[in-house]
């Protein structure tokens, strides 16, 4: 097995549907004035068996290098974990020649396909990648819908019931005013609490003409009291990319009414999973964030951050 480098439109023909969007040409060509070099990597032996997109800073390989996780795509469904081994070998090879000092992965959370990450898994450790960190990720399966008071703890039946007593009314946003409310509504929540927000409304905008993306408000009356932003990371998992309340709005409980209203929205049009983010970085957890996640239903997988000096 081998890597060698080709161009955007190589990679494209090869790899123009992608299980992950974040692994897709256009999403890395939008965001690749956030890396020195982007790189375009495939793998083959005597024919095309994988690839993978790569940013460089410095004598760092970052993938990925400006989204939550990315791994290698391949062409079919992986199988054989020696096949994974070859082609970890290879990608190390390749980076040893063009002088990249260090690499660093971000794997998906388990729950996109524990199959074949935990493969993934397995043979860096056999390379002597070292494990970073292991964050914790949460999620929502629609399935559960119909049974959702259920799944949830009792203080958050106590606020779903108070937001349904408050006439909440949720809204999938379609116009460019809208959106921008949304994202008003999250920027205020972040000031609030005093939490970063990487993405830019241009930034944003800019993103979601080459990705799916859904908007949503809760409104009292016709204040905004909440809100959503989400990706289609494939056609069956979303992912809240923010979500928020106006603080001075939470005594009415919307961000419980605003989960309660996904799972149903996304249960309707038959996605599976709802990503919910971390509740860790860096392998610290959010003690606050973890536990309302767990009593909004949400359940617990693994993500993994793996490093290999290429020196050493």
């Amino acid at each position: 097995m081998v890597v060698s480098r080709v161009s955007k439109e190589e990679y494209l023909k090869e790899f123009e549907d992608v299980e992950n969007v974040y692994d897709s040409v256009h999403f890395n060509e939008l965001n690749k004035n956030k890396c020195n070099q982007l790189l375009y990597l495939i793998f083959h032996d005597k024919k095309t068996k994988g690839g993978i997109i790569g940013g460089v800073i410095d004598n760092f390989f970052f993938c990925p290098f400006s989204s939550p996780f990315s791994t290698f795509s391949f062409k079919k469904p992986l199988n054989s974990i020696l096949k994974l081994e070859e082609c970890i070998v290879a990608l190390e090879t390749f980076l040893n020649s063009i002088k990249i000092e260090h690499v660093k992965l971000i794997l998906p959370p388990l729950i996109y396909n524990s199959n074949s990450l935990s493969k993934f898994i397995i043979a860096l450790q056999k390379y002597k990648w070292n494990l970073l960190y292991v964050d914790i990720n949460y999620h929502l399966e629609t399935k559960y819908f119909s049974s959702y008071s259920s799944t949830i703890f009792r203080n958050a039946k106590k606020n779903l019931k108070t937001a349904e007593l408050n006439n909440l009314r949720f809204k999938k946003t379609t116009s460019l005013k809208e959106i921008k409310k949304a994202y008003q509504i999250i920027k205020n929540n972040r000031k609030a609490k005093n939490y970063p927000l990487k993405l830019s409304l241009t930034e944003v905008l800019k993103t979601i003409k080459i990705i799916p993306a859904d908007f949503f408000i809760v409104y009292q009356n016709n204040i905004g009291v909440a809100a959503a932003q989400v990706f289609y990371i494939n056609k069956k998992i979303v992912q809240v990319i923010y979500w928020g309340e106006e603080i001075e709005y939470s005594h009415l409980r919307p961000i419980n009414y605003l989960a309660f209203k996904l799972i149903e929205f996304y249960h309707k049009s038959n996605v599976k999973i709802i990503d919910v983010g971390p509740s860790s970085k860096n392998g610290i957890v959010n003690n606050g964030l973890a536990e309302f996640k767990e009593s909004i239903g949400c359940k617990l997988s693994l993500k993994f951050s793996f490093q290999k000096n290429l020196q050493s």
